[in-house]
């Protein structure tokens, strides 16, 4: 069965640092599984070294109360949150949006196009793609933000 987001999600095309990226808006499931990983990869990694010193039973003990006191419910929610409102959480919203349609791109070269100086006319894209306050001055804020933005079929 067709949501009505699905119905509604119509994909746009947007120009950030100088480029034009067509985008689309994203599913809560998207964004809390593309995120909640790269919260629970910076985990591992950085247990990893931090276990690097360590042998036998002590690492074995290190490694397995870190995965126990992985995060999980609001502390999850919140290191999410905390990781999207970042520049590079910005990256990845924009990279997860436009992927389908830019396969050539990686998180990497969307990175690269966001500045602190383009981060705020960006503001409007984010709620867009990342579907809160969905109303017509929001969608008008998404096509004012950079004047170029319009919608494609």
């Amino acid at each position: 069965m067709t949501g009505i987001t699905e119905l509604i999600n119509v994909p746009r095309e947007v120009q950030i640092g100088g480029t034009t990226l067509k985008i689309r808006q994203l599913k809560l499931l998207e964004i809390f599984g593309y995120f909640s990983e790269k919260v629970f990869e910076e985990r591992s990694v950085r247990a990893k070294r931090l276990s690097s010193d360590l042998e036998g039973k002590e690492k074995i003990m290190f490694l397995k109360d870190i995965l126990d006191d992985m995060p999980k419910g609001e502390n999850l929610t919140n290191m999410i949150a905390e990781a999207m409102c970042s520049m590079q959480g910005v990256a990845d919203m924009i990279y997860l949006a436009s992927k389908d349609f830019h396969p050539d791109k990686c998180v990497k070269d969307i990175a690269d196009l966001i500045t602190s100086d383009n981060l705020e006319t960006l503001s409007p894209i984010i709620t867009w793609v990342n579907g809160s306050n969905q109303t017509e001055d929001s969608e008008k804020e998404v096509e004012d933000s950079n004047g170029s933005e319009k919608k494609t079929g």
